[in-house]
């Protein structure tokens, strides 16, 4: 029996176990309630705006719950319960479940306020469910300060009470906007518990279009909201303002900027706001040059401070001469194939940062300003210099193979208008050796291209042998066959264009040591040797001139010649004919119109040139005579405005004799009588009255159907050019 009595009795305790939850007396239960929380405790809330707190309420039985009613009642302070409100009550809460309500709390004054919340139940226990409720009534208070801040470079002044800004002189029609950390600006301040919402800036007054907001300042809090500033407790926004005047013929401007928000005690903070029209002022306008290149080889860098700093004291009109303080050299061009190596100048309006900068207008610095760089003059020669960005403030410009004197204009103009501000620089291409002859024979409309003239420089020593002929034109067209008295190599003669082909096809036999033996750094060049197919310009440099034997202890002679060697214009269709009658011969008018002369067809190797011709365009060269580098010529062929032209193929002119200083003076120190220790240039032909009379001659000789002048004698080596006598 013992032994299953245990099962039994477990068996019976399990039973009961099991149906305890389904004894249908618990279905009698009374209703149980429980709510949560028991008390609510809003903290600070902003006046006039509403905040909810959630309320839940628990059935604790399996019968419902339910809250008739809620009431509100005072607690301590009178009107405490006014400030709350229920929603959601009646409710009923479903057997062991939930239900919730909402409380509102919406204080109306900055002040604290309390209330009891009763609730009537059916819980038979708990008939009337007490809550606590507090919370305090708080506004956002708003503090304006103006601020103009001279670290950020604010132009205008400030009063911070009453509140006002003056945004001093300011420009009209400003094109480029000032940035914004320049700007002044007011800043919104929530000294308030709560947060603050500004509703609106607003500019009202008489002269509101000139004053803005910056339009960034409020943000849009929502679709279909109104857009507003949000200001946290503490929080702190800066609102920039502009002033643009609106009127040239206006002086004076004045408005009011208007903050609305919701701080009880100042719903709106007025601003007022001043300013003025600048007139405008001229930009200060500094050039320079600041770097020379030769192809790919920099001459000069010109770009610093140092540089900068006394262009800022030249007055304004006053030209920038940089002739002396630049090292610019005309382009460089290579006889074999005419290969221009272009010389490149930097023009720059910019100097370094700082505060006395330039190019800047006084308004608005840099912002805004035009600039327009233009070649005022250039020296004489078919390659004109040519401005590689002419519109901007750093710019090139592209030099040819002309020696002299350059005259760039920079024009500035500022954004508000007015007169343009010029500057000009004056510079100087010039080799660097001592003396220097230059050629040109170029006209505005290309009438002279594809004629070759060649220009001649005669050593002293070939020009002063007797056995080459008395007249104007000795050692003119000497070959380079004299050997040096004391080298030996074959230098006497007249350095032209076909002594240079000479001397490249035959260096050995051809040397042009005209100097001192051995270096060739005293020797005559001819770097740029036209046919009139480009640059229509030559010349000839040569560096110690005084190293020559006869210059040795007193002054010698360079005479300088222009041969008109071959014109490859198109065959002109005018005919003519030369007579040998006065005014009519070879290169002379005749029957042609002004400024064409007569040509024969054919030209013998001595006599006159008769018979039949065409009427030709004559050119007319200029020769320039440099010395020791300086930047204007020591001499200029022909005088003053006057014109001298060569007639026909084959005519060479006379043009001058550089006289140049002996290496050695006879007492250590005194020129010679009639010497002046520096170079002369005798202008040949030169009359009382300032004109030029011409020395010209012929040379050569020409073949009928040809304008080109050949040697005289067909049948000989083509060894050299003699006088045809000839003369016009």
């Amino acid at each position: 029996m013992r032994t299953h009595f245990l099962p039994v009795v477990l068996l019976g305790m399990s039973f009961f176990a099991g149906c305890r939850g389904c004894d249908p007396r618990t279905d009698d239960r009374p209703p149980s309630i429980r709510v949560v929380p028991t008390s609510l405790a809003f903290g600070k809330a902003k006046t006039g705006v509403a905040s909810s707190r959630t309320v839940t309420v628990h059935a604790d039985s399996t019968a419902a719950v339910e809250v008739h009613s809620a009431r509100l009642e005072d607690l301590a302070e009178p009107g405490g319960a006014g400030a709350f409100a229920v929603v959601g009550v009646p409710l009923t809460a479903p057997k062991l479940g939930l239900e919730a309500f909402e409380v509102t709390f919406t204080p109306s004054a900055v002040r604290s306020y309390d209330a009891r919340l009763l609730l009537d139940t059916n819980d038979p226990a708990n008939p009337t469910v007490e809550l606590i409720l507090v919370g305090e009534g708080a506004a956002p208070s708003l503090e304006l300060t103006p601020v103009c801040e001279q670290v950020r470079l604010c132009r205008g002044s400030v009063v911070v009470s009453p509140p006002a800004i003056d945004f001093g002189l300011e420009v009209f029609a400003r094109q480029q906007a000032l940035p914004i950390a320049e700007l002044p600006f007011v800043v919104l301040r929530n000294t308030g518990e709560v947060e603050l919402l500004v509703s609106a800036l607003d500019i009202e007054g008489p002269d509101a279009a000139a004053f803005s907001v910056d339009p960034n300042v409020l943000v849009d809090s929502g679709p279909g909201d109104v857009p507003a500033l949000l200001l946290a407790p503490g929080e702190a926004a800066e609102v920039p303002l502009r002033f643009s005047p609106t009127s040239e013929a206006q002086t004076h401007y004045a408005a009011q900027l208007v903050v609305r928000s919701d701080a009880l005690a100042t719903p709106e903070v007025h601003v007022a706001l001043r300013g003025s029209l600048r007139p405008n002022s001229l930009p200060d306008v500094c050039a320079n040059i600041t770097r020379v290149m030769r192809g790919a080889e920099t001459l000069g860098t010109y770009d610093t401070e140092a540089n900068w700093a006394p262009l800022r004291t030249v007055p304004p009109g006053t030209p920038y001469d940089f002739t002396a303080t630049r090292n610019v050299v005309p382009a460089f061009v290579d006889p074999s194939n005419l290969t221009v190596t272009h010389t490149k100048v930097t023009l720059s309006a910019l100097s370094p940062g700082g505060d006395g900068f330039c190019t800047r207008d006084p308004e608005e610095g840099r912002q805004g300003l035009t600039f327009a760089w233009t070649v005022l003059s250039a020296p004489p020669g078919a390659t004109a210099p040519r401005i590689l960005a002419p519109t901007a403030a750093q710019t090139e410009v592209e030099l040819g193979p002309q020696v002299g004197i350059y005259e760039i204009a920079l024009d500035v103009l500022d954004p508000q208008g007015g007169p343009t501000v010029r500057r000009t620089l004056r510079f100087a291409a010039v080799p660097r050796e001592d003396l220097v002859v230059q050629l040109t024979w170029d006209s505005a409309d290309n009438a002279f291209r594809n004629v070759d003239l060649d220009l001649h420089l005669v050593r002293p020593f070939t020009a002063a042998r007797t056995d080459l002929g008395p007249g104007p034109f000795v050692g003119a067209f000497a070959w380079f066959d004299e050997p040096h008295p004391e080298s030996g190599v074959l230098t006497s003669g007249d350095l032209n264009g076909r002594a240079l082909l000479e001397a490249l096809a035959s260096p050995t036999t051809r040397g042009f040591d005209w100097g001192e033996r051995g270096p060739e750094v005293d020797d005559p060049l001819l770097p740029f040797d036209d046919t009139g197919a480009a640059l229509q310009l030559e010349t000839i440099t040569l560096t110690s001139p005084e190293n020559d034997p006869l210059c040795e202890t007193e002054a010698c002679t360079y005479p300088v010649y222009v041969h008109y060697y071959r014109d490859g214009r198109a065959p002109p269709n005018v005919s003519c004919s030369v007579t040998g009658a006065p005014g009519c011969h070879d290169g002379e008018q005749c029957s042609c119109e002004s400024g064409f002369t007569c040509v024969a067809t054919t030209a013998p190797a001595s006599g006159a040139a008769l018979g039949p011709g065409k009427c030709l365009r004559a050119p007319r060269p200029v020769v320039r005579v440099f010395a020791k580098a300086a930047p204007a010529p020591l001499a200029t062929f022909p005088v003053g405005t006057q014109s001298v032209q060569l007639g026909a193929p084959c005519q060479m002119l006379h043009v001058a004799n550089v006289r140049w200083p002996a290496r050695l003076l006879p007492d250590g120190g005194t020129p010679a009588d009639g010497e002046t220790g520096e170079p002369q240039v005798e202008i040949v032909g030169l009359q009382t009255d300032g004109g030029v009379a011409p020395v010209v001659r012929r040379f050569g000789r020409r073949e009928s159907g040809g304008l080109t002048c050949l040697s005289n004698d067909p049948a000989g080596p083509p060894d050299w050019y003699e006088d045809a006598n000839d003369p016009p």
